[in-house]
């Protein structure tokens, strides 16, 4: 990233690491969550740090992007991706808003054909997942929950860094890309 980049944060919660990008690399962020609380905060907080100029959250579902096509040049996304109903309508949307050699990084929560649904602690650990820090008050810690499931050894979870970059665009709208490179690590087994 770089001074003058437009990068989207897609569910960007009150906007701790949009801040922490902007400030760093000089780029104009924009986040996006679907909860009106999260971003009356992280505006005011953006505001109280001066940053306003250079960040802002706004309310919209990350399955339907309230953007133009072609008006970041990245996205990002953490932890965040893997609570919507389908993650297939949120990448699509991220394509359609990314320009042309645009970057997309998505750091998420997902389940290993590991899981059993009838194994209690495999039940407990995808809740804890799906209600971390659900309303943006921090009560969760994920780093604290990420060592808990090391030390568990929760073999049905992975977290995953995926990026892709966007290569050429298809003709026609409904296909948002033609070919997409991705680099998948695998952080926790």
């Amino acid at each position: 990233l770089k001074e003058g980049d437009r990068v989207l944060d897609c569910g960007c919660g009150i906007g701790g690491p949009y801040r922490n990008i902007a400030k760093y690399s000089g780029a104009d962020v924009t986040g996006i969550t679907i909860n009106e609380y999260q971003v009356k905060r992280a505006n005011a907080i953006n505001k109280r740090k001066g940053l306003d100029g250079q960040v802002r959250s706004q309310q919209g579902d990350f399955m339907k992007l309230p953007f133009e096509d072609n008006s970041f040049d990245h996205c990002y996304s953490i932890e965040a991706c893997c609570h919507s109903p389908d993650r297939r309508d949120v990448y699509k949307e991220v394509m359609r808003v990314l320009k042309p050699g645009g970057q997309f990084v998505s750091y998420e929560w997902c389940l290993t054909d590991k899981h059993d649904p009838k194994v209690e602690l495999h039940v407990y650990s995808k809740k804890l997942i799906e209600e971390v820090d659900k309303d943006g008050n921090g009560e969760l810690d994920r780093e604290e929950f990420a060592q808990a499931v090391l030390k568990q050894q929760l073999h049905h979870l992975q977290l995953i860094l995926c990026s892709c970059k966007v290569q050429q665009r298809a003709a026609a709208p409904a296909v948002a890309v033609q070919r997409v490179d991705v680099d998948r690590r695998v952080f926790l087994q």
